[in-house]
C-alpha cells in the first residue's frame, strides 16, 4: 500500500509520513494519522530511552 498520511500532533498538522517526531524522554506524544479513504489512526505514548521507530497500520474505510 503506497502513499502518505498526514501526521497530526495534539490536533495540529505537523507533516506527512514518513515523519520523525521530535520529543524528549518523559514527553507524552499524541498522534493522529489521516489519509483519504482510510480510517484515522490515533496513538498516544510516553517517550522513554527505549522508544524507537513506530509503524502504524492504516485500514481502508
Amino acid at each position: 500500500m503506497e502513499g502518505t498520511a498526514d501526521v497530526y500532533r495534539d490536533g495540529k498538522k505537523i507533516g506527512e509520513t514518513p515523519y520523525t517526531i521530535e520529543a524528549s524522554i518523559g514527553d507524552t506524544v499524541n498522534l493522529v494519522l489521516k489519509r483519504d479513504g482510510f480510517e484515522d489512526y490515533a496513538d498516544s505514548f510516553q517517550v522513554t530511552a527505549q522508544t524507537g521507530t513506530k509503524t502504524y497500520p492504516m485500514l481502508r474505510k
